[in-house]
């Protein structure tokens, strides 16, 4: 699989990402989980987690501010998240997931720091995380495996091998089980077709890129969007 993704590519994957979470969100509103387009959406978290553990290491400068966006935007999403799709508004939404996915990479890498001089400070960081994400990963979407994912990423980025890359594939079709079956499991595998094909396309194409705020205001815009037609339909 790729490390290193082509500007073009990756705007790419944010629109294909984007679309396709629209379409399966119109689904859960209108219809329910058993449609066959539910079921094919599965690669979408996937490519968020990718796109945002790949910013994070490549293309961020300020680290902190890049995580104090997600955590903002994600913040101004959770009443429509939950009003749209009639969920209790502790179910928390993806970007929740992605922000508590990387503050742990982000911790991780302070503490890996600390471990040479302040051994005992570093340790007990790290079983602080560890109760956390135990906690976290009961109300974040996709458990403890949709936190999981952005650390698997994080290690292939870093380490990329094969068999980085099969923890990856491991978690992908475990976060897609304990939210659905093993059918969607699998599906959720369609997330590597996806980026390789991105790049096949892309190879000599340029793709204009839009403004970072764009795709964090769609995703509570485009729930508001469907909750109100599902009102008024």
């Amino acid at each position: 699989m790729i490390t290193r993704l082509s500007s073009s590519q990756q705007v790419l994957l944010q629109w294909i990402a984007l679309l396709v979470m629209t379409l399966d969100h119109y689904i859960l509103i209108f219809h329910d989980s058993s449609h066959w387009i539910h079921y094919l959406s599965r690669f979408v978290y996937p490519v968020f987690a990718y796109l945002v553990v790949y910013n994070y290491i490549f293309r961020t400068s300020n680290k902190s501010r890049y995580l104090g966006r997600l955590l903002l935007w994600a913040c101004i999403s959770q009443s429509i998240y939950s009003w749209a799709l009639d969920l209790d508004i502790y179910k928390l939404n993806i970007l929740f997931t992605l922000f508590f996915g990387l503050a742990f990479i982000h911790c991780h890498n302070y503490l890996k720091h600390q471990l040479s001089t302040h051994h005992e400070l570093a340790l007990t960081g790290y079983f602080g995380l560890f109760l956390v994400f135990l906690v976290l990963g009961i109300i974040a979407s996709y458990y403890w495996f949709g936190l999981a994912l952005l650390a698997t990423f994080a290690l292939y980025f870093r380490y990329p091998s094969s068999s980085s890359l099969v923890s990856v594939a491991i978690n992908i079709v475990l976060l897609n089980v304990v939210t659905g079956n093993l059918v969607q499991g699998f599906y959720g595998l369609s997330f590597f077709l996806i980026v390789i094909a991105s790049e096949k396309v892309t190879e000599g194409v340029i793709i204009s890129k839009l403004s970072g705020w764009f795709f964090y205001a769609y995703y509570p815009a485009h729930l508001a969007v469907l909750g109100v037609f599902s009102y008024v339909l």
